[in-house]
């Protein structure tokens, strides 16, 4: 019976580990000697020259095997499969903060016993998801011990599916964003994730959307007026994308400052809970000061 889950996680620290989950999961640390043993117990001693796992062992090069690595576990014989739940809680992380916590690798097995951690035993099965997709968007999932508290609030509060279809089409579109592999792509699908939540109509589209944003994540007057300016800016080089003229210069920069936006209105606008027609009325009502 497989009945015991394994995931190896990438571009966060260890950090992680102080975080509860439900479900019987749990983060652990294991050292690349004790990962790679499981590894051989699970998949066999030719793992290592499959196709399959290129991006795995890439991952354990570029990150070295002195080091250590974070996984998650579960033991489903006792708490049932609940793979959809650490999936979208990875969803929520990335909208409470920026960063591209992701499996690189997960499988359901069969208890390991001892004697298969030898690598001469592989007699455990075992289900690579052929799911996970591979990009090379691997911005850093930097959380702090302090902020665990505030994020295990956020993923407790924030209910999916939303309530708004607009609101749920913005979520997943930034959920994309960290899927697509071309950043100059990610970066215009940011920006429709932008419109679909502060574009009232297709007329004069730069400053109603760049106003909209300002009024709505701006904590006060200057830090409004500076999103304004910032997204016009950007907005200039959606243009030139779609014009073909694609970004060189810059652009995790850029594609990490639109994300940024696109997060925070996402944020907002839940905290609000109205209808698109009812977002655009209040914020062409307010101004910089006074939202």
């Amino acid at each position: 019976m497989v009945d015991h889950f394994l995931g190896i996680l990438e571009n966060v620290s260890e950090i992680i580990v102080n975080m509860p989950l439900k479900h019987g999961y749990s983060f652990d640390i294991l050292s690349y000697h004790d990962l790679e043993n499981i590894l051989l117990a699970i998949e066999g001693d030719g793992w290592q020259y499959s196709c399959e796992y290129d991006h795995l062992y890439n991952y354990f090069d570029v990150k070295g095997r002195q080091d250590n690595y974070v996984i998650i576990t579960q033991n489903q014989s006792q708490n049932g499969d609940h793979l959809d739940y650490i999936l979208e809680t990875f969803e929520k992380m990335r909208l409470f903060k920026p960063g591209n916590i992701r499996l690189i690798y997960y499988c359901c097995h069969d208890e390991i016993q001892e004697g298969d951690l030898d690598g001469s035993v592989a007699s455990v099965s075992s289900t690579m998801s052929s799911e996970i997709i591979f990009t090379d968007d691997n911005s850093f999932y930097d959380i702090k011990v302090e902020e665990i508290p505030e994020l295990l609030d956020f993923l407790n509060n924030f209910t999916l599916p939303l309530k708004h279809d607009y609101l749920q089409l913005a979520y997943e579109t930034y959920q994309k964003t960290f899927e697509i592999k071309d950043k100059n792509l990610s970066f215009l699908v940011s920006m429709i994730g932008i419109e679909l939540l502060l574009n009232p109509s297709h007329i004069e589209i730069t400053h109603r959307v760049s106003r909209n944003a300002a009024v709505l994540i701006g904590k006060n007057k200057d830090e409004s007026i500076e999103i304004y300016e910032r997204m016009k800016k950007l907005y200039g080089i959606r243009s030139k994308i779609v014009h073909g003229e694609l970004m060189r210069v810059d652009s995790e920069v850029h594609l990490k400052e639109i994300r940024s936006y696109l997060k925070e209105s996402i944020q907002e606008s839940t905290k609000l809970n109205i209808s698109k027609q009812e977002l655009m009325f209040e914020l062409n009502t307010y101004g910089f000061t006074n939202y």
